[in-house]
């Protein structure tokens, strides 16, 4: 029994050595996730062209979620999403500073908080863009879960741009 165990050990890490196991998957990784950076990139260009704005706009962080919020939501709420980002930088310097404590205590609070708010926020835009090109909650849930796959299939498919909320405002008819 001893023997057998033995060998099965043996082939098991031959196996995983010929394989070479842990380049393997972080190379397969590394390949899907610029894949869907490069889907990604494709399909915010064409929803930017779609809306009638140069495409190179969707490549600025901030500012193409700014010029995409005003076309489909409100680009104020974009604020939103800075004051997040400092919130969670201001928290991450304390938690590394502070160690323990009341006040990390309250900065962690905040940045759950202004996580699930972010979150939020993001599930809002996602609705309100797959609503601007008259899709519904499905494709919203998909924004969600794949977007580069699903902001993809909108920029390069054949889904129109109609206005804010699926519908065209009357100045715009």
């Amino acid at each position: 029994m001893r023997g057998l165990l033995w060998n099965w050990r043996t082939m098991v890490g031959a196996l995983v050595e010929a394989l070479d196991w842990p380049e393997t998957v972080v190379t397969g990784i590394g390949i899907t996730a610029l894949i869907m950076l490069i889907l990604f990139l494709i399909g915010r260009w064409g929803i930017f062209r779609k809306f009638g704005e140069a495409g190179w706009k969707s490549l600025i962080p901030y500012y193409s979620q700014w010029v995409e919020y005003g076309y489909t939501w409100n680009p104020k709420i974009i604020l939103w999403n800075v004051a997040a980002a400092i919130v969670n930088y201001i928290g991450d310097v304390s938690i590394i500073a502070l160690k323990k404590g009341p006040i990390l205590t309250v900065a962690m609070i905040a940045i759950i908080v202004f996580w699930i708010c972010r979150f939020a926020v993001s599930a809002i835009a996602a609705h309100k863009l797959a609503r601007a090109f008259a899709h519904g909650m499905g494709y919203t849930i998909g924004l969600l879960l794949f977007p580069g796959l699903f902001q993809f299939i909108l920029g390069c498919g054949s889904s129109r741009y109609n206005g804010p909320e699926g519908r065209w405002s009357k100045e715009q008819e």
